[in-house]
């Protein structure tokens, strides 16, 4: 005598026994037809198991040493590993692995793992601690800036604006100004004066008419630069006008 199909059904001398409706079958075909079309029987495919009803067939199912079913999308999806399942839970229902939750949004879990996990703003690989992350987030700082007007670039962060100040066929100040807009963290290094807006150091509090003077400040002084870190302000609008250039590949010898 040996089970067949998990617990349930019994097969002995070609003869074949459904403990869970007392009935006998004479083949094989028979007892697998009968297993997976009756509806008091729950049947899992990938598996071959029959269950008594769906509680116990779905307590299979959400059991990770059988299946990797994504919940979210009603089972429908089951998938070769738990590596691939994580992928898609975290891609399209935003979930984050660290603590099991499922967030609204694209932005409410990138939010999420930045606050919580210590997660790089630009990548969002998570670290131990914030001063990992911020070793870490130095490496995404760009080599060369680019206008998005002409698509001028310079390696000087200063340089890229100032060209972008004074160039009206690149929107001048205006442009420079809804750049500044388009980043909210920046809002505390620009004031409005009488005649605009005035841009001023957090660190020394010294004032400029223009961005490019403060950018320019900023690289030049030691005390001061630590506002260009990567979780300080600037380094939203340096990823804006940012490109990172091609390493140069090796030669054959």
């Amino acid at each position: 005598m040996s089970f067949l199909f998990g617990e349930h059904v019994i097969t002995h001398d070609g003869e074949y026994f459904c403990r869970l409706c007392q009935h006998q079958y004479p083949s094989y075909d028979a007892i697998c037809s009968h297993c997976q079309a009756a509806s008091h029987h729950s049947w899992c495919q990938a598996c071959e198991l029959v269950f008594p009803d769906e509680t116990e067939l779905w307590e299979h199912l959400e059991d990770p040493r059988y299946h990797n079913l994504c919940l979210h999308c009603d089972g429908k999806v089951d998938f070769s590993d738990e590596e691939q399942l994580d992928a898609h839970r975290a891609e399209a229902h935003f979930w984050c692995p660290g603590c099991d939750l499922t967030c609204a949004s694209k932005r409410s879990l990138n939010t999420h793992l930045i606050y919580e996990h210590a997660a790089c703003e630009y990548c969002f690989e998570c670290f131990e601690d914030m001063e990992l992350c911020r070793d870490h987030m130095r490496t995404h700082v760009p080599d060369e800036y680019r206008c998005p007007g002409c698509g001028d670039k310079d390696e000087v962060f200063s340089t890229t604006i100032q060209h972008l100040e004074s160039s009206s066929d690149c929107g001048g100040y205006q442009q420079v100004m809804r750049l500044v807009k388009a980043t909210p963290s920046f809002r505390d290094f620009y004031i409005h004066s009488g005649s605009g807006f005035d841009f001023y150091c957090k660190s020394c509090l010294r004032r400029w008419s223009t961005l490019s003077e403060l950018a320019l400040h900023l690289e030049g002084a030691n005390d001061c630069g630590w506002l260009l870190d990567p979780d300080e302000a600037f380094s939203s609008l340096r990823q804006l006008l940012g490109r990172r250039r091609r390493q140069d590949l090796p030669t054959q010898q």
